[in-house]
């Protein structure tokens, strides 16, 4: 995949994931689109793999913090300052998610050199 429509495929994919966070207070949902667009993401285009990961699976971290630190903006469920739990789930999620847009990296290059 050329790396023009890999970046306008990586930023819908922030721009989807901040909108089901801001939507929905069902946190599987959430992780499902990022585990989903990270994959599709590292495996369309396996050298930019780990930044796919990272972007996406720290863009709620960064969006929280940009609205904790504005005081604006907050989605409608959140009545109350994130807990620090919420920080490192969080943050464990970008881990993960960046892991696996990784792992889909190696699976479309294995099978791309037939070894799978």
């Amino acid at each position: 995949m050329k790396t023009v429509p890999w970046l306008a495929a990586l930023a819908a994919s922030v721009a989807a994931a901040l909108y089901v966070e801001w939507h929905t207070d069902e946190v599987t949902v959430v992780l499902a689109v990022l585990l989903l667009c990270a994959a599709l993401l590292g495996a369309a285009k396996p050298s930019l793999a780990p930044i796919a990961g990272a972007v996406i699976g720290f863009s709620i971290l960064a969006a929280h913090a940009v609205t904790e630190a504005t005081g604006t903006l907050r989605p409608h469920y959140e009545h109350a300052p994130v807990r620090p739990g919420d920080w490192a789930a969080m943050a464990i999620a970008g881990v993960v998610v960046t892991g696996v847009a990784w792992f889909a990296a190696r699976l479309a290059t294995a099978a791309a050199r037939g070894q799978l």
